[in-house]
């Protein structure tokens, strides 16, 4: 659906994430297998997956897409004019680090409307 320009929020449908944690929504979107911390790591190695999403298009999923879904696009979900300013600054830099290494990345600060949270 990805790559005929659907635009698509994420789920945590195969492999399950056992807790909700961005961190391991986007490294299982993007490597289609367990986090190293999850019981099942190494469970679905053999198992063929025909397409693993791109940084970019998990980020897109997470991001506009799920605002969208939730009919909140209008609001928040991107960086423009008159949203809502909602986003984090990471401990790590996200597009260099290993994609099996994304689940330990944690957020240095939040900033939601515009004001520092923590």
């Amino acid at each position: 659906l990805i790559k005929n320009g659907v635009l698509c929020s994420f789920a945590t449908d195969f492999p399950v994430v056992q807790y909700y944690d961005t961190f391991q929504e986007l490294q299982t979107g993007l490597t289609r297998k367990p986090a190293k911390s999850s019981p099942e790591y190494g469970l679905y190695d053999n198992i063929p997956v025909p397409y693993k999403a791109t940084l970019d298009e998990m980020l897109v999923t997470l991001t506009i897409a799920g605002a969208y879904q939730l009919s909140f696009d209008d609001i928040t979900g991107s960086f423009e004019v008159g949203k809502s300013a909602d986003f984090v600054i990471l401990d790590q830099n996200i597009e260099t680090i290993n994609i099996e290494d994304i689940e330990n990345i944690k957020i240095d600060r939040m900033i939601v409307m515009g004001g520092e949270i923590c």
